[in-house]
């Protein structure tokens, strides 16, 4: 069975708001002197309700009684596997104005050509002159 749930963590926020939300953990430091610096535990996105059951199972969500916190993100996060796809779309967008640009050369190329020359016998077999 999980410990309850501090009061102060569950009137943080409506128990049905979705987010994207910082869990912490209890200072380890619990006197007044020395840092205090409470350890970031995850970052997960859900309702707060669940969000709260899930935290207080966390290690080092509660290290000397009082418990963690746990704040909601307001910026969203940036998934790096997009900014991988992005980066690969950009350069699939590059390649294909490339090609566009080399298939107008060709065209171009082919239109100011000479034309093959005809020859009223037939082109010209160099092993028989």
């Amino acid at each position: 069975m999980s410990p309850p749930i501090p009061k102060r963590v569950l009137d943080a926020y409506p128990p049905t708001e979705i987010g994207t939300w910082e869990i912490y953990g209890e200072d380890p430091n619990p006197d007044f002197g020395g840092e205090h610096h409470p350890p970031l535990l995850e970052v997960v996105t859900g309702t707060y309700s669940n969000v709260t059951k899930y935290a207080v199972g966390l290690k080092d969500f509660f290290q000397w009684g009082g418990g963690g916190r746990i704040k909601k993100r307001e910026t969203n996060l940036r998934n790096v596997d997009d900014l991988e796809v992005e980066k690969l779309l950009e350069t699939k967008r590059l390649l294909e104005q490339q090609i566009a640009e080399i298939d107008m050369r060709v065209a171009s190329t082919r239109a100011l050509r000479a034309p093959e020359p005809e020859f009223p016998h037939g082109p010209i077999d160099p092993e028989r002159e």
